[in-house]
């Protein structure tokens, strides 16, 4: 479970859109021996959408985690979204 704030870098005047998105928050995990941990996070990654109207756009997004807070077993958790957006603009 995560609860993030995001930004991202995107180059709006294209068909085919990439970015670079990167934020921090929380990752909330259950260990079995441990109960609930929450880590602090930050994280990276890269994204593509294909907008072939201004209204609307089908991507793909994939980012690296860092836990800062429990650095000895973050392996860095991944992961990967298909994206359906609606602008409002």
């Amino acid at each position: 479970m995560t609860l993030q704030l995001e930004g991202r870098f995107v180059i709006d005047a294209l068909t085919w859109v990439p970015y670079l998105a990167f934020g921090g928050g929380a990752w909330a995990r259950h260990e079995a021996n441990e109960g609930w941990r929450v880590d602090g996070s930050i994280y990276g990654g890269f994204g593509i959408d294909y907008r072939p109207a201004r209204a609307w756009s089908v991507g793909f997004l994939a980012r690296g985690h860092v836990l800062l807070t429990d650095l000895q077993r973050s392996t860095g958790p991944f992961d990967a979204q298909i994206l359906v957006s609606i602008y409002l603009d």
